[in-house]
């Protein structure tokens, strides 16, 4: 028989009432001590932590995980991701699984990933929608689709979602900001476009109008798959890139999407196909930088002005 031996362990931990206590207790062996010392320090840092951590994001409840909008930060595990960085060859020798390169006092990652938000704002409103779409086409897909209502909102539901991955999971940089709307009387306005001396796609959105935000996403969702693109050689006095391929349909495809989230999800108007032709063909037909056809112009088949 294993004779069992004592070890009197004096632990120092926070207690819940937040005060550094000493903790003596018996154990009948290392292995036990330590198993009850971290889960005792664990419980009690538990009880008086925030729910956001030194990197400014929210803490899930139930896993303790930071929610980084690519990816979930477990700060137990040195302050690592719990998955790879999709650009983890871009740098071999850093762990694809480090935060800001293990150097968190000099570097900050917002995203975990390539959207950059310059504003908690936008931030906010971007997973309030992703979340919004995402938990309502769960609620549908739950209930069956065999309904022909319930398939075609989850089917324009998928797209804004699919818009907003490949944002998320793009190479390109998004730099997502929000622009001020202090009395709150502003129902829409955005930009997505290029600027010299930015690596990436800079996407702005009134503040507080998350129809708009859907709108500007589909634009840089376009942008990834080559229905628009930059024009490096023309720029204009503000610093801002001109535009190529950018038509009518790209518009359309914009605001439908737009419609769609307003009228699915804030049970809003619902306006067809042809008010939004009427409408676009009406409002950006004169536009000097777009192509004033409802063609789907794009890198694989690019306008060729006449």
């Amino acid at each position: 028989m294993r004779q069992n031996h004592t070890l009197l362990s004096e632990i120092n931990a926070i207690s819940n009432d937040g005060i550094l206590r000493a903790y003596s207790d018996t154990f009948s062996s290392k292995s036990e001590c330590w198993a009850i010392a971290i889960n005792n320090c664990r419980q009690s840092c538990s009880a008086v932590s925030k729910r956001r951590s030194f990197t400014g994001k929210e803490r899930d409840e139930e896993t303790g995980y930071s929610y980084f909008s690519a990816r979930y930060m477990d700060h137990e595990i040195l302050t690592s991701f719990l998955s790879v960085d999709r650009y983890a060859d871009k740098y071999p020798s850093i762990s694809p699984y480090a935060y800001c390169a293990w150097n968190p006092i000099k570097l900050i990652d917002p995203t975990g990933d390539t959207i950059i938000f310059k504003d908690k704002e936008v931030e906010k409103m971007f997973d309030g929608v992703y979340n919004e779409v995402s938990d309502r086409m769960m609620e549908l897909k739950s209930k069956g689709l065999k309904k022909k209502s319930r398939r075609e909102e989850y089917e324009a539901l998928s797209k804004i979602k699919q818009s907003m991955d490949d944002v998320r999971n793009s190479k390109t940089k998004f730099y997502y900001s929000s622009l001020p709307n202090p009395d709150g009387s502003k129902k829409s306005g955005g930009h997505t476009y290029g600027k010299e001396g930015v690596d990436g796609v800079i996407v702005e959105i009134t503040a507080g109008c998350s129809g708009t935000l859907v709108h500007e996403t589909k634009h840089a969702s376009q942008y990834i798959s080559g229905d628009w693109d930059f024009d490096m050689g023309s720029i204009n006095e503000y610093g801002h890139f001109g535009i190529i391929n950018y038509d009518l349909q790209d518009e359309f495809d914009a605001y439908r999407q737009e419609n769609d989230y307003q009228f699915y999800i804030n049970r809003r108007g619902y306006f067809d196909d042809n008010y939004i032709t009427d409408f676009v063909n009406g409002g950006y037909k004169q536009h000097p930088a777009i192509i004033p056809v409802f063609i789907q112009y794009n890198a694989s088949n690019p306008y060729i002005k006449k």
